[in-house]
């Protein structure tokens, strides 16, 4: 009727206004002949990735009164988008899960565990830490991602998680009593890491980063578990192609290093299980 055209009239007045919007909706949600589809398209229009979340957190909560789900989850979204540009894993986490955006979520999920893959496999000779950050971002929704291609690197991440924290734990624990509870603990992870449901390209990285393991003071690894990962090893050397070199991005001399001080390092602990008798 002729007072909403001039509530409309009102309203396209102060639009302009950014101060205004929480009240350009009100008035909008008033409207009863047009004012619906006008709100739903002005709050889908709101700058929300140009202000803090608390624009959005509002325009959230308007979309929730009035029944708009939709648009809930496109400003959800949207956000969620530009976090991601930005870098912000975590945030960008938050709003695809809040907008319901499962498909965006696996692209993120694999995203981090390309990180991830990187980090583990570019040693260099050394042993750098991995940033604990990507997986915790990783795992903190996890549990929520429908069942999938990405279940594997999920899992694989989670069992990286365990392996680097107690590695840390077992080499800055009080006790000798502490340092072999977390040592069995990280030998266990890493047992997983090199089954045959983890890419064999990360093989050599896990058995590279579990020399501390098995130069612990008190033995960790027995022989039968030993002499699998030897085998491990020797599975990588014989199909240490171009492909894998391909894949894993990294040099091939630093490759060569790794396998030496990783065999190395089992095969002193071989004899260590011989002479303690632990098989």
């Amino acid at each position: 009727d002729q007072f909403e055209f001039f509530v409309l009239d009102f309203v396209e007045a102060i639009m302009t206004n950014q101060s205004m919007w929480q009240t350009v909706c009100e008035y909008l949600a008033w409207c009863p002949a047009c004012g619906e589809n006008a709100l739903q398209i002005f709050l889908s229009h709101l700058p929300v990735v140009k202000e803090d979340d608390r624009m959005t957190l509002e325009a959230l909560e308007i979309a929730d009164r009035h029944g708009m789900p939709i648009v809930a989850a496109q400003l959800s979204r949207m956000l969620g988008l530009f976090r991601w540009q930005q870098g912000q894993i975590g945030s960008a986490v938050l709003w695809f899960r809040r907008a319901h955006d499962d498909r965006r979520l696996k692209f993120v999920a694999q995203e981090v565990f390309t990180q991830v893959e990187g980090m583990l496999l570019d040693a260099a000779g050394s042993q750098p830490q991995i940033e604990m950050s990507y997986l915790k971002d990783m795992l903190a929704f996890s549990n929520d991602l429908n069942a999938g291609g990405d279940d594997g690197a999920l899992s694989i991440l989670q069992h990286l998680q365990n392996f680097h924290s107690k590695i840390y734990e077992a080499l800055n624990a009080n006790s000798g009593e502490e340092a072999h509870r977390y040592g069995l603990e990280a030998k266990e992870a890493a047992l997983q890491l090199t089954s045959e449901y983890t890419p064999k390209k990360f093989w050599l990285a896990i058995i590279f980063r579990s020399i501390p393991l098995l130069e612990a003071d008190e033995m960790l690894f027995d022989m039968e578990e030993t002499e699998l990962l030897l085998e491990r090893l020797d599975s990588i050397s014989f199909h240490d192609s171009e492909q894998v070199l391909k894949e894993t991005a990294q040099p091939l001399e630093s490759r060569k290093l790794m396998l030496q001080s990783a065999r190395l390092a089992l095969a002193r602990n071989a004899a260590r299980a011989v002479l303690v008798g632990k098989f």
